[in-house]
């Protein structure tokens, strides 16, 4: 069961991450585009987000937990941290970058009808960049945290990290 566990953590951070890195791509490609194009481009991403990105975050998250209490409990620091990040993450992740996707779409396609690009665009990409920004730093940090607690258990054990 630990390898299966291990196996659905990974597979949550490759959908999470993976998708932060598509939505990026379309951002950027479309950024320039003619209004309608940003349109599709929104609705790829807010959509993504709803079937791919959170539901792998969820995953991250469920299958952390599993382990954790089937493991050690929250007795080490290291796990205190990455429940603390995941706990940020995913507050960030439904209260900022979620409704900022959604206001990102709405003034894309309320753009088209005006016929100019709105401010609104401009504020809800800022916001979800930034906020994004946050969660991959937050990602690098857990990660961090978890390859941290190994090394000191090999350099506890006596082994060599080699």
């Amino acid at each position: 069961m630990g390898k299966t566990l291990k196996l659905l953590h990974l597979a949550g951070m490759t959908l999470f991450l993976g998708s932060i890195a598509v939505f990026t791509m379309i951002s950027a490609l479309t950024g320039g585009s003619p209004m309608q194009e940003v349109s599709f481009g929104r609705s790829i991403i807010s959509s993504g987000t709803a079937y791919i990105t959170l539901p792998g975050l969820w995953l991250v998250v469920a299958s952390g937990l599993i382990m954790v209490f089937r493991s050690w409990g929250l007795s080490e620091w290291w796990l205190k941290v990455k429940l603390a990040l995941a706990i940020l993450m995913v507050l960030n992740t439904h209260f900022v970058i979620v409704p900022a996707a959604q206001d990102a779409l709405a003034a894309a396609t309320s753009s088209i009808a005006e016929g100019a690009r709105s401010p609104a665009l401009g504020k809800a990409l800022l916001t979800e960049s930034v906020a994004g920004g946050l969660n991959i730093a937050i990602s690098v940090i857990a990660a961090i945290a978890g390859v941290v607690k190994f090394g000191r258990k090999r350099q506890q054990s006596g082994e060599s990290s080699m």
